[in-house]
């Protein structure tokens, strides 16, 4: 549904680190990006959701503006690479991942499991369910785990 960019904010003095993601005026991402913004509106402040800064158009777009809180749990599990001569691309699990099946990994993936479905539970008190939970979805930073990018969150 549109386009992902990763940003800072030159205007101001602690150089914010953002996430805009871009909606082309007619597209089918645009409706999505409408129910997005109406959301990340009604959950800003909330714990373990993302931080929703803004929302804006441009030149046709809707744009679309969160704090960038790290990297989404898809990109830390796995690792993908191209086949030799240009094939498939293989995706296969991650040190990360590898890490996440060990003793040791287990208090790391109940802090991100915990945090996760705290975060749910809040939108799902106001009466928000969030419809597209996975992987690429939930955002894992050393200090919080937010559950991202709710353009299917539907009030229940």
């Amino acid at each position: 549904h549109g386009e992902v960019w990763r940003a800072v904010r030159s205007d101001d003095a602690r150089q914010k680190q953002l996430i805009l993601k871009r909606l082309h005026a007619g597209s089918a991402g645009m409706l999505a990006g409408l129910r997005e913004r109406h959301f990340g509106e009604r959950l800003r402040g909330t714990p373990h959701v993302a931080r929703f800064e803004d929302a804006f158009e441009h030149g046709g777009s809707l744009w679309l503006v969160f704090v960038d809180e790290g990297f989404s749990l898809h990109d830390l599990l796995y690792t993908s690479s191209r086949e030799s001569g240009g094939g498939a691309v293989v995706v296969q699990p991650s040190p990360f991942w590898l890490q996440l099946r060990q003793a040791s990994g287990q208090a790391v993936l109940r802090h991100i499991l915990r945090q996760s479905f705290d975060g749910l539970a809040r939108t799902h008190a106001l009466n928000i369910t969030h419809r597209d939970l996975k992987p690429s979805n939930v955002i894992v930073c050393s200090t919080c785990t937010a559950a991202p990018d709710a353009p299917s969150a539907e009030a229940e």
